[in-house]
């Protein structure tokens, strides 16, 4: 048996199709842990989760890309799907409601990125402390569960 830990099923990339994706990885007896990168595609990742009995697992979370509003260009990026950041905050209540779930097995994806970071000093440093301070209450997060 295979444990992939990192998929994105719960991605718009795969809306049509994530039901067939799973079909082959479990004719090929792999397991799946769906990982979210915001609210919106952490709850999809539980949805998922949630539709098979067994081998399919979510883990939510808040990445530090989506802690800023940002269009990303398809020439910054390794594939050629445009997708917008969208400004959250971490909500500790709202992530803790959702990975009370049982079928959620991990808190993520989260961590510090600074590879989209803004131009000015000032900003940076900001951006830097809003990642640091949403990176902390994932941590508790995954502490206290």
């Amino acid at each position: 048996m295979l444990f992939d830990t990192h998929a994105h099923l719960n991605f718009s990339a795969f809306k049509n199709d994530f039901d067939e994706v799973i079909k082959r990885c479990f004719e090929n007896d792999i397991f799946v842990i769906n990982v979210g990168t915001k609210y919106e595609t952490s709850k999809k990742a539980v949805e998922i989760a949630q539709k098979y009995e067994k081998g399919i697992y979510a883990s939510v979370g808040l990445h530090p890309v989506h802690l800023e509003e940002r269009k990303m260009d398809p020439a910054e990026l390794d594939f050629q799907n445009q997708f917008k950041t969208s400004a959250e905050k971490f909500d500790y209540q709202k992530y803790k409601d959702l990975a009370k779930n049982k079928k959620v097995v991990a808190i993520g994806e989260t961590g510090l990125d600074y590879y989209w970071k803004p131009k000015t000093r000032k900003k940076f440093e900001i951006f830097k402390k809003r990642q640091k301070d949403a990176l902390l209450l994932q941590l508790k997060l995954a502490e206290e569960l």
